[in-house]
């Protein structure tokens, strides 16, 4: 469940006439399992111009914190793991005649907290990619979206799609709803997600505000898998709040 809320990013365009967005993001997600999630996320893009790259290529560059705690204490205690990391990253949009597609790569830290123990410090690389796409597919947004932790091993996945819904009479307030699909995991952990978000754009503010909910089914046992008999099933809940202007 690491950076499981990072492709919020995504359903975000920037102001109508703003070539560089500055961005800024907060949210969080919990578990019925006992998890919390929560990240904060700053950066900006700059146009690059280039005889080799498409016109309105972008850079981007952004820092990425996040916090992670889930329930983990020997048998008969009680207590949670927690890893607390920053992630600085820096990659290239480029756009698309469906879309836009863009990679991303930079460091991903943490400091990790395991009850009865001292703090532990990793260090890996932290890669991310997405692919956007707006044209054909009846009028909605398709966001593809997934990212590497390296020193957790740790893949993470997200199929998101928006509509259009209720009145769009209006050029301040703009609303969108659909399905999501997550597939995360690593070695030790696997989980399955599904369910639905809603997003409302407020054009003055240039910023979003999304809720998601739905189901989980997880494993914690690296065996089996998340259908296998240490699986156990959930719900979701999250909120996010995107800025860009």
């Amino acid at each position: 469940m690491l950076l499981l809320a990072l492709s919020l990013l995504g359903l975000s365009a920037p102001p109508e006439g703003t070539a560089d967005p500055f961005e800024a993001s907060l949210g969080e997600m919990t578990f019925s399992q006992g998890s919390f999630f929560g990240f904060g996320q700053i950066g900006d893009y700059l146009s690059l111009t280039s005889d080799s790259l498409p016109s309105r290529t972008q850079l981007h560059f952004f820092v990425l914190g996040y916090g992670l705690a889930y329930p983990n204490a020997p048998a008969g205690g009680t207590g949670y793991t927690s890893f607390v990391g920053i992630n600085p990253a820096v990659g290239l949009k480029l756009p698309a005649r469906w879309g836009f597609w863009e990679f991303d790569a930079g460091l991903g830290t943490a400091e990790e907290y395991y009850p009865g123990t001292l703090p532990v410090s990793e260090f890996g690389v932290y890669l991310q990619g997405e692919v956007n796409i707006d044209q054909g597919l009846g009028g909605g947004d398709l966001d593809l979206f997934a990212n590497y932790l390296g020193f957790a091993e740790y893949l993470f996945t997200q199929a998101t799609y928006l509509y259009p819904v209720g009145p769009q009479s209006s050029h301040d307030w703009h609303f969108f709803a659909g399905p999501e699909a997550m597939f995360q995991g690593n070695s030790y952990y696997g989980a399955i997600q599904g369910g639905v978000a809603f997003a409302t754009e407020w054009s003055p503010i240039h910023s979003i505000l999304l809720l998601e909910t739905g189901v989980i089914q997880q494993s914690e046992s690296g065996t089996g898998g998340v259908f296998g008999p240490d699986g156990n099933a959930g719900w979701y809940q999250g909120v996010s709040w995107i800025f860009r202007y």
